[in-house]
């Protein structure tokens, strides 16, 4: 359960459409709660691109667990440059 959905919550913040390739990130105080078929996530992240520029954010998911697949049912980050 919960290292299941940390995983899926890795490959959620690195994405696929950046403009400029994500060169390292760091998850920052996860928390993770599981209830049956539900689980929860959050967590703060930063983002370095190959360029240089720094981002954070303050990160929730929400899934739901059907035939054994965790699928996502809310996804939210708030990417700001990093102070």
């Amino acid at each position: 359960g919960r290292q299941s959905v940390l995983d899926r919550a890795k490959s959620n913040i690195l994405g696929s459409k950046q403009k400029s390739p994500v060169k390292k990130i760091t998850v920052r105080d996860p928390f993770v709660c599981v209830k049956g078929d539900t689980a929860s996530v959050f967590f703060n992240a930063d983002k370095e691109l190959e360029d240089g520029s720094k981002f954070d954010s303050l990160c929730n998911e929400v899934y739901e667990r059907k035939d054994g697949q965790w699928l996502v049912l809310k996804f939210q980050t708030n990417w700001k440059p990093a102070k």
